[in-house]
């Protein structure tokens, strides 16, 4: 065996590992991207709505509803954006 290749197959194994993980997290990114823009969408409804009547209690509910869902898209692209970092770091 050639010194160095089990050094270079490792490093190979590593950036195939890496590799994998990052397009994971692209898809990841690019689902949590589709969920933000439908909860904006939502939002946005049920904003024009308001401005011109009260909201029903389902619509209300539902409102409450994707706020509380915008908050959980915004706290895991922080976790994606740490795990990219993390990645990163590794190189």
């Amino acid at each position: 065996m050639e010194p160095g290749s089990a050094a270079n197959k490792e490093r190979q194994r590593d950036t195939a590992v890496r590799r994998r993980l990052l397009l994971r997290l692209q898809a990841d990114l690019q689902q949590l991207r589709a969920d933000l823009t439908r909860v904006r969408e939502e939002t946005q409804v049920l904003l024009d709505l308001e401005c011109v009547r009260s909201l029903s209690k389902e619509e209300a509910a539902r409102s409450s509803a994707l706020q509380r869902q915008a908050e959980r898209l915004r706290w895991e692209l922080r976790r994606l954006f740490a795990e990219f970092e993390e990645i990163h770091r590794q190189r």
